[in-house]
């Protein structure tokens, strides 16, 4: 696999990542079988590389990676203090249940909730979660499906998929978070995610202490998601056309 650059110089490789390769290896090391973006980047270049941030698996859309260690340290701290601002973008489906109540279109949404991270999902503990923000804009609607803009303000794991999932749009194509559809023919698997609908798509270094020092432009921007094959016949007030909103629960005090 040869994968094309977005934008390189001496300091940082940034590139348009697939939304079925990890963005650096599991913890399974060599045992797991998945492609690593990180690697193959590394062998394509021939120098090694260093994730500033990552993406997960099933997430497509620009990732930056590091040249030297000096860049990798300016860059993560960009990340660890949001002075990077990011905007990504999903296609979602609309919780039958909130038929009388949709967004209006150019609606801005300010989403707060404290996640944890457990094994797979992310659910909310408001004793022990992390602060998380999100500032969501739904800007177009075409049948059935809604497209956001969202600009996380936080990097918690899950973020953006468990908020649409929480306020009844979950993400084409994830079914971790309540979505019945695919969004992509990619293979699908109990241990590999197919891609889902949702993109990263804008870095904004603007507030980004001696971005410039870095090669950096103010901005840089890739294409917006394609839109999924809406199924046929689909009727948004049946609740047979989208498996209900379950909630997460504590089972013997532990959340799955």
């Amino acid at each position: 696999m040869n994968l094309p650059i977005f934008f390189e110089n001496e300091n940082l490789v940034i590139v348009d990542k697939p939304g079925h390769l990890l963005s650096v290896p599991s913890r399974l090391g060599k045992d797991d079988p998945r492609a690593v973006l990180g690697l193959i980047l590394q062998a394509q270049l021939g120098i090694q590389i260093y994730p500033c941030h990552r993406l997960d698996e099933c997430v497509s859309g620009l990732i930056i990676y590091a040249k030297n260690p000096k860049a990798h340290q300016m860059v993560s701290q960009y990340f660890e203090k949001s002075t990077i601002q990011k905007t990504y973008y999903a296609w979602t489906s609309i919780d039958p249940s909130l038929k009388d109540n949709e967004p209006e279109l150019n609606q801005s949404f300010r989403w707060e909730s404290q996640l944890t991270k457990g094994k797979r999902r992310a659910f909310e503990d408001l004793k022990y979660g992390k602060d998380c923000l999100t500032f969501a804009s739904c800007i177009e609607r075409k049948a059935h499906c809604l497209f956001w803009a969202l600009s996380p303000q936080t990097g918690r794991s899950h973020q953006l998929r468990f908020e649409l999932f929480q306020h009844g749009f979950p993400i084409w194509g994830d079914a971790l978070y309540g979505s019945p559809y695919d969004y992509q023919a990619s293979a699908k698997t109990s241990e590999i995610e197919g891609e889902i609908a949702l993109r990263m798509v804008r870095f904004d270094f603007q507030q980004c202490p001696k971005a410039q020092s870095l090669g950096l432009p103010a901005i840089l921007e890739t294409t917006l998601a394609q839109m999924p094959n809406l199924p046929e016949n689909f009727d948004l007030k049946s609740p047979q056309t989208m498996s209900p909103m379950i909630p997460f629960q504590k089972r013997k005090g532990k959340y799955k």
